[in-house]
């Protein structure tokens, strides 16, 4: 249903595994649409297969008691350092952190 929404470039979805530190994760199951960019995505939100998504959202949050987040924010793609898990900034991310 989801994959059906006018000007989604991306979709992934996910059911999380185990939480940070042994924790419980905090949700069963993520997922993320990517758009080109914000004005894209708000553009989505007024189309028909925006309401269907979010009825049939509805019904699953009355179906199985859970809740349903969103949100929006900068996607950013880094490499780590081949001696640890320090991300490496590069030209892309850095232009991004200095733009917003």
């Amino acid at each position: 249903m989801a994959a059906r929404v006018p000007g989604l470039q991306r979709l992934e979805l996910c059911r999380t595994g185990d939480g940070f530190a042994g924790e419980p994760p905090p949700f069963y199951r993520v997922a993320e649409m990517y758009f080109s960019d914000r004005a894209a995505m708000e553009r989505a939100t007024m189309t028909p297969e925006w309401a269907e998504l979010g009825e049939n959202a509805g019904g699953l949050i009355g179906r199985f008691h859970v809740t349903l987040r969103t949100g929006h924010g900068i996607v950013v793609e880094a490499q780590l350092a081949p001696s640890g898990p320090k991300p490496v900034i590069t030209d892309k991310l850095q232009s991004l952190v200095e733009r917003h």
